[in-house]
């Protein structure tokens, strides 16, 4: 059962939309709105489904949200690092299909956000926000940024092979973004899952819902699978084509199953080298086949669980979820009994602490 949207904020109308608009460009037609309507539906004069309009006046008439985002578009600059991510992915694809004379900003606003991850750690906009390898908010991430990669691809067109000529100035950022967060992905995947300690985990997260505050995220196993060529598990959810909460991993499929593989998302840019790219300092220890992943503070984070580990007589996660910002762990991890080097990936915020001797934990 997917999670409960009664208390739906924004991010699920904008979700929608990006599954929306990622539907249009398979070539695919907009499932009928449910009934009772729910708001992350829009429809015509007629009751069909039509792909929400990110920016418009009080008319209901779209505008640009340029020069001032913030006073025609406030949702592109405001709400959290997933909201504004997810607007700036719905605004982009919007205006390749709907009015390309306004994609210049469109591309402008989504390029920006990428750059703030770039510069301050991915899941992050500024120096004050972390959402870092969030599980209750994955599935947001995962849409936008596959739908961000399969509009830039079709450059607002319907699927077709060959393909049209990408948005270029779009499509490499994204792909860049995607290459960093599979170079972190790789240092974190252990017998092929990602069990990994992060902000924002205090959720249940289907199809199979584990406790709340899990550290190994399915879908997020199944994308990270998809990038390397390994088909996610059969059958798939029910909702797996219908229900946004998939939208990432379904646009990923789609593309396999048109063959164009995930793995060209992910493959080498000339010129670029991938990097793992946190807001704070991720540590992560391993020898004798055991191993600890650890963050020794979170500044900007919340609801966060600061380390997870596979080791003899040792919890996995002595520290459960809390909400709201709590810096550093109440319980911390047990020191190793020697003491060799753990592999280091320094915060991108300023300040960003070194990690700990193994043996002075």
């Amino acid at each position: 059962m997917l999670p409960s949207l009664a208390a739906a904020g924004i991010e699920h109308k904008q979700l929608q939309a990006v599954k929306d608009l990622a539907m249009e460009a398979f070539g695919l037609p907009l499932a009928p709105v449910p009934q009772p309507p729910q708001p992350e539906y829009c429809t015509d004069a007629f009751g069909n489904h039509i792909v929400c309009i990110p920016c418009k006046d009080a008319g209901g008439n779209p505008v640009s949200a340029c020069p001032d985002p913030s006073a025609t578009c406030p949702q592109l600059t405001t709400g959290s690092v997933n909201q504004k991510l997810l607007a700036r992915t719905w605004y982009y694809g919007w205006t390749l299909r709907y009015n390309p004379s306004d994609v210049s900003c469109a591309r402008n606003l989504l390029n920006e956000h990428l750059t703030n991850q770039f510069n301050n750690g991915h899941y992050s906009f500024n120096a004050n926000t972390d959402e870092v390898l969030t599980t209750s908010h994955f599935q947001l991430y995962a849409g936008a940024m596959a739908g961000a990669y399969l509009f830039a691809l079709t450059n607002g067109n319907v699927w077709s092979s060959p393909l049209p000529t990408p948005d270029n100035l779009a499509l490499t950022p994204v792909r860049k973004w995607w290459l960093d967060e599979k170079k972190l992905w790789d240092e974190l995947r252990q017998g092929g899952v990602i069990d990994a300690p992060g902000a924002r985990m205090a959720v249940t997260n289907p199809p199979t819902p584990p406790l709340p505050g899990a550290t190994n995220m399915p879908y997020r196993n199944w994308i990270d699978g998809q990038l390397r060529n390994v088909r996610p598990p059969m059958p798939l959810p029910p909702q797996w084509a219908t229900d946004r909460w998939y939208t990432g991993g379904w646009i990923l499929e789609e593309m396999f199953n048109l063959s164009h593989n995930p793995t060209n998302l992910v493959a080498a840019i000339g010129g670029y080298t991938p990097s793992v790219r946190v807001h704070d300092t991720l540590c992560i220890y391993k020898t004798g086949g055991e191993w600890l992943i650890y963050f020794p503070q979170l500044r900007n984070a919340s609801e966060t669980v600061f380390w997870v580990q596979s080791r003899a007589g040792q919890p996995h996660a002595a520290d459960p979820v809390r909400p709201g910002v709590v810096v550093t762990p109440a319980v911390k991890p047990a020191s190793f009994s020697t003491n060799f080097p753990p592999l280091q990936f320094l915060g991108k915020k300023a300040g960003s602490m070194a990690c700990l001797p193994s043996n002075a934990l």
